[in-house]
């Protein structure tokens, strides 16, 4: 059976899902999917996340639709194949570091993490595995 792209999604909310888990965070899923994936609690409040997944070595960028940046909310990157990379952004900082593409008479937000070495992912580096972000 050919994996389908929501199948591609699905198994990185499960990886990002399971890492926070691992990590002790309380995790609650939604039950109707409004952009939230799933929803932390901290010492500091509550956490929005929105995971967003790639499978294609060679294709590090991540599109956010229907986005408004705010204090709360972090986009999670993972990349199937780099299966130990959990890239915690910040929305904010996703909306500085993205770029607008009209695709299909939408506008999005794109982010490219850039290849392994390449300038883009220095600058990006701070994100990756920092779940501390969250705290």
């Amino acid at each position: 059976m050919k994996k389908t792209p929501l199948m591609t999604g699905k198994e990185g909310e499960f990886k990002v899902i399971g890492k926070l888990l691992e990590k002790g965070f309380e995790v609650y899923l939604p039950v109707v999917d409004m952009g939230i994936d799933c929803v932390i609690r901290t010492d500091t409040g509550y956490k929005e996340i929105q995971i967003k997944t790639r499978e294609k070595t060679g294709r590090y960028f991540f599109d956010v639709y229907d986005f408004e940046p705010r204090d709360n909310l972090f986009i999670v990157c993972y990349t199937v194949t780099e299966p130990n990379d959990f890239w915690i952004i910040p929305s904010k900082d996703f909306k500085k570091y993205a770029t607008l593409v009209k695709a299909k008479g939408r506008i999005k937000l794109r982010l490219t993490l850039g290849k392994k070495g390449s300038d883009r992912r220095k600058k990006l580096e701070k994100y990756r595995n920092n779940f501390e972000l969250l705290i």
